[in-house]
């Protein structure tokens, strides 16, 4: 117990020590992915941690919630880019553990494309395709999990979508797949050599959804590269899991929703909650990476006012959950604190 004191009590030392990085062995919380300190401080902690299982530090609820709180950070600035580089530096870390501990990895990625109160179709698509693009440049470089960039294939709703994602880039700097859900679809069922050739890929679907055919087609495409893995990003699988379409009107989707779509993981989910009239008054958060696994990962994060700057905003975790809380509850809760 005292070994397990004195190491609860350097991690912080090394918190306050190196307040700009996020440990992503022991659940230290700091906050710019562009610290040159990264390295140095994710080293002393793989150190640290090797002594003990991290499961057997208990951190008391205060502990985690600064944490979180610290980790989510970036939602306090009004910057798009900030929001937008942060969001896409975390997503790629989630993902990139979940593709190494887990195979297949069923991956969420769920976030507002922008922070204004209204955004438009087109605004929303562009973000997708652009984040979309971004996250598959980064993550095919990872030589530890892709041998091969062709080992990606970005998939979009519709063919257009795909060309237009292509329009305006170099070709040469993106060398994974680029197709559609039902061009995919028909390859797969006509191809019998395609499917066992693309058995070890890993599928990114780019905010499928836009109609209940798309969900029900993308599991069945699923089924035929059952050992592939697939990341989907902004697919509003939360309508999915909280029975936004009733099974008796939509029998084909519920059936995949509970033999598919509630396999997946929020690896990292980001969800607005409006209190007050402010639509960004609370979040509703889950990383698979904000804190060490003994720690409950759904978080609650609460808009505080602040004497800063007004370019700043500052959200404290006010609570913590086992599991995605019902979206009723977390507004009772939020507009409550």
């Amino acid at each position: 117990k005292v070994m397990i004191a004195f190491l609860t009590i350097y991690c912080w030392f090394l918190i306050i020590e190196y307040s700009s990085v996020y440990c992503l062995t022991c659940g230290i919380s700091v906050n710019s992915p562009s610290c040159m300190k990264r390295s140095q401080i994710v080293s002393r902690c793989n150190n640290l941690m090797a002594i003990t299982d991290k499961s057997e530090i208990e951190f008391d609820s205060k502990i985690a919630k600064s944490i979180i709180s610290n980790y989510f950070s970036f939602l306090g600035s009004i910057d798009q880019k900030t929001y937008f580089d942060n969001i896409l530096y975390y997503s790629i870390e989630c993902a990139t553990s979940s593709l190494t501990n887990k195979k297949p990895a069923r991956i969420e990625i769920s976030f507002p494309e922008n922070r204004k109160n209204d955004i438009s179709v087109t605004e929303s698509l562009d973000v997708n395709t652009y984040f979309s693009l971004q996250f598959a440049r980064q993550i095919s470089r990872n030589r530890n999990l892709f041998q091969d960039p062709t080992d990606i294939w970005m998939v979009f709703p519709d063919k257009q979508e795909g060309i237009m994602a292509l329009k305006n880039e170099d070709r040469a700097s993106i060398p994974f797949t680029v197709t559609s859900i039902d061009i995919l679809y028909r390859q797969l069922q006509s191809q019998p050599k395609l499917v066992e050739s693309l058995g070890s890929k890993t599928f990114i679907f780019v905010n499928p959804g836009f109609n209940v055919e798309e969900w029900i087609i993308l599991s069945k495409i699923s089924d035929l590269t059952k050992s592939s893995s697939i990341i989907i990003i902004n697919g509003n699988l939360d309508r999915l899991r909280k029975g936004y379409y009733p099974s008796f009107f939509y029998p084909g989707l519920a059936a995949v929703t509970k033999s598919f779509y509630l396999q997946f993981e929020q690896t990292f989910f980001l969800s607005p909650i409006a209190v007050n009239g402010d639509r960004l008054g609370a979040w509703l958060c889950r990383s698979s990476l904000a804190a060490p696994a003994n720690m409950n990962a759904w978080a609650l994060l609460v808009r505080r006012n602040t004497a800063e700057a007004t370019d700043k905003l500052k959200y404290l975790a006010t609570e913590l959950y086992d599991k995605e809380p019902d979206p009723k509850s977390a507004w009772n809760t939020a507009k409550d604190k």
